[in-house]
C-alpha cells in the first residue's frame, strides 16, 4: 500500500507539476495577448486620430480652395465694375459739367446785360480720376473771390487759385478797379 501511495501521490504529483507548467503558459499567452490588446487599441487610437486629422485636414484644403475662387470671382467683378462705373463717371461728370456749363452760359447772358462784362477763362482739366476722387469732394461748389486787383492777369488768377485747390471752371467779371473771380 505504501508502494502504491507513493506511486499515485507520484503521479498526482507528475499532474500537478504539468498542470503547473500548463497553467503558467496559459498566464504567459494570455500576458502576451493583454499586451498585444493595449497595442492594438493604442495603434487604433493612433489611427482614428490621424483619420480625423486627414478629414480635417481635407476640410482646410476645400475651404481654401473655394476661398480662391470667390476672390478670383470678386477680382472680376472689381475690376469689370471699376471699368463701368469708372466710364459711367466720366460720362456723368462730363454730362453734368457740360449741363453746368450750359446752365451757367445762360446765367452768364444775363448777367452779362445787368452787371458788366463776364468772361469765362479756359481750365485745364485734369484726366487722372483717382487723383481726383482721392483728393477732392465728389461734387464741386462754387465760390466767390472779390476784389482781386484789375491789373491782375487772367494767369495770375488762375495759378494763385490753382494753389488752393482743383479749378473745374473760371469766370471773371470786370469791375471799375477789382475783378471778383
Amino acid at each position: 500500500m505504501k508502494k502504491l501511495k507513493f506511486l499515485v501521490f507520484g503521479t498526482i504529483q507528475k499532474h500537478s507539476a504539468a498542470k503547473n507548467a500548463a497553467v503558467e503558459e496559459l498566464q504567459k499567452t494570455k500576458d502576451e495577448l493583454n499586451s498585444v490588446r493595449a497595442k492594438y487599441n493604442e495603434d487604433k487610437e493612433k489611427i482614428d486620430i490621424l483619420e480625423k486629422e486627414k478629414k480635417m485636414a481635407e476640410e482646410r484644403i476645400k475651404s481654401l480652395e473655394n476661398d480662391v475662387l470667390i476672390l478670383k470671382e470678386l477680382e472680376k467683378k472689381t475690376t469689370t465694375s471699376e471699368i463701368s462705373t469708372s466710364s459711367k463717371l466720366n460720362k456723368s461728370k462730363t454730362k453734368s459739367h457740360d449741363q453746368h456749363r450750359k446752365t451757367k452760359k445762360k446765367k452768364s447772358s444775363t448777367q452779362e446785360i445787368k452787371k458788366g462784362k463776364i468772361t469765362e477763362i479756359l481750365v485745364q482739366t485734369t484726366s487722372d480720376d483717382d487723383f481726383l476722387t482721392k483728393h477732392f469732394a465728389e461734387r464741386s461748389h462754387d465760390l466767390k473771390f472779390y476784389d482781386f486787383p484789375a491789373y491782375w492777369k487772367d494767369n495770375e488768377i488762375y495759378d494763385s487759385l490753382k494753389q488752393v485747390g482743383y479749378i473745374e471752371r473760371l469766370e471773371v467779371k470786370w469791375n471799375y478797379k477789382y475783378r471778383t473771380v
